[in-house]
């Protein structure tokens, strides 16, 4: 498979990847649009905090997409303006609808909880001031290809030119954690998340049965 790794552009890239992000984490979603409202919003978020953006791509099909935040550098959607504005619209005007739509509230709900579990996990990070490796989103078909591989060393070759020692990244056991440890990374903490929404009669995700938050360092 050749694999190009190329920096993500806005216009070309944003909707390539919402679907990506659509087939492999939410095309289980009662509703297509709310899923794919779903996507786009938790998509465009990760984007929005990186200063570094890339995807993998085999010719025109993009394979994957990665975002990481070093903690020094402008955000990428922070500039030109229209694509900040945009990317903010983007991202709010996503949640927004899903208060509207049916068959959106658990989802909108989920996604808060989801965004608020992550949040905790960043205030037990020991090393808060090292990069952060945002997002890593392979497509189905390319999974278990070395496109992963690829795209994580793509990062530790910028992050250590860019004079960093070490990062660390957030995940839960709903994802392929287990890759990480593969590729050598050290798992920080392993604690149990919260999906409970209480206040919404008879629900209970099959996520708050078992779900762990991860965070996982690496030394560079």
């Amino acid at each position: 498979m050749a694999v190009t790794i190329r920096q993500f552009e806005w216009g070309r890239d944003l909707w390539p990847a919402v679907d990506l992000v659509f087939k492999v984490w939410f095309a289980d979603s009662k509703s297509a649009l709310v899923g794919r409202l779903s996507a786009c919003n938790f998509l465009v978020h990760y984007l929005r905090q990186g200063t570094t953006l890339k995807v993998a791509c085999e010719g025109d099909n993009m394979l994957g997409i990665m975002s990481y935040d070093n903690k020094r550098d402008a955000k990428v959607l922070s500039r030109p303006w229209w694509v900040k504005a945009q990317a903010a619209c983007l991202e709010y005007g996503c949640k927004a609808l899903m208060y509207f739509l049916p068959n959106s509230a658990v989802p909108r709900l989920f996604n808060e909880k989801f965004f608020v579990n992550y949040q905790r996990m960043r205030a037990l990070v020991s090393n808060p001031a090292d990069p952060e490796l945002l997002l890593l989103l392979v497509g189905e078909s390319a999974q278990g290809k070395g496109v992963g591989r690829q795209m994580m060393a793509d990062a530790e070759d910028d992050l250590r030119a860019q004079g960093f020692s070490s990062y660390y990244l957030l995940t839960d056991s709903s994802c392929n954690w287990f890759f990480y440890e593969r590729m050598g990374m050290t798992k920080a903490l392993d604690v149990a998340m919260n999906f409970g929404i209480p206040h919404v009669k008879g629900y209970e995700h099959y996520l708050n049965m078992y779900l762990r938050a991860l965070i996982y360092t690496r030394m560079l």
